[in-house]
């Protein structure tokens, strides 16, 4: 497992205060599907939890805009000028 989680502020925001309890720091004395920990395992989980749950909102977002272009170009007809790229690039800047 990378230590990436470690880096990522955010994350550490929300898990910081569990990660010093007895409870969870007990979990590294139990092996969990043979190579890591249980600790390891779930914070594992936790974190690739946390990125899907992060990366979807901001998907989610962006294909909300996407469908408002595409609607809003066909009901002006200049739909065959909007390409992918040109929403891409307003997406990032709405973002």
């Amino acid at each position: 497992m990378t230590e990436k989680w470690r880096e990522d502020e955010e994350y550490m925001s929300y898990v910081q205060d569990l990660l010093e309890t007895e409870a969870v720091k007990k979990l590294a004395n139990y092996t969990q599907h043979v190579h890591s920990t249980r600790l390891e395992h779930s914070i594992s989980v936790s974190y690739y939890s946390y990125l899907l749950a992060k990366n979807g909102v901001a998907m989610l977002k962006q294909q909300r805009v996407l469908d408002f272009c595409m609607i809003c170009s066909t009901m002006i007809g200049v739909r065959r000028n909007l390409t992918r790229e040109h929403m891409r690039i307003s997406i990032q800047e709405l973002l």
